[in-house]
């Protein structure tokens, strides 16, 4: 004991016992086991392409709503009053589904529906018929309406639509792929995932330990 105590007063570490030795080295003669990640098919190609696709088209939902905004400034009745918050409601309504495509766990968490595609098309549908709503002004009196001239009415109007056709699609696509259990499959996968991740960070802390223990080992060794 007061040979131990010497050694790590001189700071070599503590001598190991015979029996510690052999349990130590039974642990070091193991190799470690690697957990290999999941490699990415044209499943999760395709998810992520609709992700990125779904994404870009709400951007450009909200890029619509902000040029709304813009065109149609002067509040003159309740009417137009209304517009207004429709289209500041549509627009955070666009960006929450841009946020949501890049499948940040927080984010889906706090909207719990979101995590069903089914839910997440009903959202993107009722945003982009929304959008198209919203896109259309008055007609034969866009001038008076608008303020502005109507060939830019015309062009901002087509964009207008046109992005809202492209998340409609989008939604359309969430809604049959919901229908065909896609959801369902990917969060079984991405439950893999994170199971795979903390087995990972796991071994990764016993190797650190396993390191820390042949340290010991050789320093008990040159003593």
């Amino acid at each position: 004991m007061s040979s131990s105590t010497s050694l790590m007063e001189e700071g070599r570490g503590p001598v190991l016992t015979p029996e510690q030795h052999a349990n130590a080295e039974a642990l070091l003669g193991g190799q470690g086991r690697v957990v290999h990640r999941h490699r990415a098919d044209c499943f999760d190609y395709f998810c992520r392409f609709l992700n990125v696709a779904t994404g870009l088209c709400a951007i450009l939902c909200a890029v619509s709503y902000g040029m709304a905004l813009y065109v149609y400034q002067p509040v003159e009745n309740v009417n137009g009053m209304l517009d207004q918050a429709l289209r500041v409601f549509g627009l955070l309504w666009a960006v929450i589904i841009a946020i949501i495509e890049i499948e940040w766990e927080r984010i889906l968490l706090l909207i719990r529906f979101t995590e069903y595609w089914v839910g997440r098309s009903i959202l993107q549908i009722f945003t982009a018929l929304l959008t198209f709503k919203m896109a259309s002004a008055a007609g034969k009196d866009c001038r008076e309406a608008t303020g502005k001239d109507c060939d830019f009415h015309k062009s901002l109007e087509l964009y207008r639509t046109i992005a809202a056709m492209a998340l409609l699609c989008c939604g359309t696509v969430y809604f049959l792929g919901g229908i065909l259990c896609f959801g369902l499959i990917k969060r079984s996968r991405s439950n893999r995932e994170r199971k795979r991740a903390q087995a990972q960070r796991d071994l990764d802390e016993l190797e650190s330990k396993r390191d820390q223990l042949r340290n010991l080992l050789g320093h008990s060794r040159d003593d």
